[in-house]
């Protein structure tokens, strides 16, 4: 088994959970399917997994906003992969610290001044979608370190 984090998704509905899987091997996860609980139940036994994840985790609420990373919505409002991307590491996050850094070299891969300029637009954007959509969470700059989603 390598150093990164070995992941075991189990979902009997094939395609949302295909993209989750995409995405968290672009971010450098070892990452088995099983399309079934059966299946899973006996890869899991068979194998160690560091984490699980079902689709579900991928849905967080807002008081009455919902923000869905798979597909890629906040509310009513259709974020971009990018701000997906984004908003969803502070989600995991929230009421933490995420370093500045850490965005752009899990996302971007290339934390130079130009993919630096490029998360300050995403946040931006982030930020005006959440108070459009009277979400009762902010995105707050922690000066010269990175940005934290908490609840207002």
């Amino acid at each position: 088994m390598k150093n990164e984090p070995y992941i075991l998704i189990i979902d009997s509905k094939n395609g949302v959970s295909d993209k989750l899987a995409e995405y968290l091997r672009s971010l450098n996860y070892q990452v088995e399917l099983a399309h079934s609980g059966k299946e899973g139940l006996e890869m899991f036994m068979a194998s160690h997994y560091d984490v699980e994840v079902s689709k579900q985790e991928m849905v967080f609420k807002f008081g009455k906003v919902t923000f869905d990373s798979v597909h890629q919505m906040l509310g009513n409002q259709r974020l971009s992969a990018r701000e997906s991307d984004v908003l969803l590491m502070l989600c995991r996050n929230l009421n933490q610290m995420v370093e500045r850094t850490q965005i752009l070299r899990n996302l971007w891969n290339d934390d130079s001044f130009f993919a630096s300029r490029s998360l300050s637009v995403y946040i931006n954007h982030l930020r005006n979608y959440l108070k459009a959509g009277n979400c009762p969470v902010e995105i707050l700059a922690v000066h010269g370190k990175g940005y934290k989603l908490v609840e207002i």
